[in-house]
């Protein structure tokens, strides 16, 4: 045999795959499947077998995919991919109308290639496309002091707060609009600050926010107690006055305590907005109003804005007034 070649004591013999001589390969799927990502390219994988392997298609699947390939080798070196779209069969129903390789509508004649028949190559990107109506019901909870809480469907992409108020038969004689608590679950942003009698007034203001999916609003009763906290002498809840300052509430808690830092206190309102003391150079500084039902914070000072204390100022002062005196002294002799 040619290179039979005879092996002596001690040698090696080592046979390579031939899977390992060559770079490992990829295909790439996304859009309307349930598991997109990049899967190991194998010969003679399909594109029915890599929808599969991407947990199937979902609902929202349009029943037409678009395959982005590798040019081929040769042509015009500005194009860097060509696509087609193919038909996709969907919860192993292979829709109607769907579209020949090369982007044709099939309107009759030979039945259009089957995804099960279509041989993916290596690098191919497969886009399985959506449809454009496709939206699933969005809801959102309405609870508290209205006529009708419940769960509501929202039933256009511009429905507002006003109008599911409405929806919801409108607040109850007890309820307290300004205190309204409403959060958005969507992107964890959390509460919201909304001023809900400007906008019952006037649907056009901009707290009048356009309402989406897993938003939740609880309307509340009257409360008449402002709470106040932190770094005061006695934390408790105070009778609400209309009109007092911030000042007012804080002295009806006796005062800050020695490690209060009163020109940081600030106002959390009923509604979640929240209010600073303004200060001004050469005006009496801005202090808030609190409202029924909110709550008044007094944060403690923090040490490392704090100056010497009085003790440390006079240790100092006594070595630099003990230090001219000795040299008076000396320059005296």
């Amino acid at each position: 045999m040619l290179n039979d070649i005879a092996l002596e004591e001690n040698d090696e013999v080592q046979v390579f795959a031939g899977s390992s001589m060559r770079e490992e390969r990829y295909i790439s799927i996304g859009g309307a499947v349930r598991q997109p990502g990049r899967f190991p390219y194998r010969m003679g994988l399909t594109l029915r077998d890599l929808v599969l392997l991407a947990g199937g298609a979902t609902e929202s699947a349009l029943g037409q995919a678009e395959i982005a390939r590798m040019p081929e080798p040769g042509s015009d070196r500005s194009v860097t991919a060509r696509t087609f779209r193919v038909p996709v069969t969907i919860n192993d129903v292979p829709l109607t109308g769907a579209l020949r390789p090369g982007g044709a509508q099939q309107q009759g004649g030979p039945k259009p290639t089957a995804d099960a028949e279509i041989v993916l190559q290596p690098h191919d990107n497969v886009l399985i496309l959506r449809r454009p109506d496709w939206t699933v019901p969005r809801t959102v909870m309405v609870y508290g002091e209205v006529q009708f809480p419940g769960k509501y469907t929202l039933v256009s992409r511009d429905e507002r707060l006003s109008d599911v108020i409405k929806r919801a038969g409108g607040l109850t004689p007890e309820a307290y609009a300004p205190g309204l608590v409403f959060y958005r679950a969507e992107n964890r942003v959390g509460r919201v600050g909304i001023d809900l009698p400007k906008v019952m007034k006037d649907p056009a203001y901009r707290d009048n926010m356009l309402l989406t999916n897993g938003d939740s609003l609880f309307v509340p009763r009257y409360v008449s107690m402002v709470d106040v906290r932190g770094a005061v002498n006695s934390p408790i809840a105070v009778a609400y006055e209309p009109g007092k300052k911030i000042d007012y509430y804080i002295r009806a808690a006796g005062g800050g305590s020695a490690k209060a830092d009163l020109d940081r206190a600030y106002v959390t309102q009923a509604s979640g907005k929240v209010e600073s003391v303004t200060q001004h150079r050469f005006a009496p500084d801005g202090k808030p109003t609190p409202g029924a039902g909110s709550v008044v914070y007094v944060p403690q000072e923090d040490p490392a804005n704090k100056g010497p204390g009085f003790a440390a100022i006079a240790g100092s002062t006594a070595q630099v007034l003990g230090a001219l005196v000795a040299i008076l002294a000396i320059s005296r002799r």
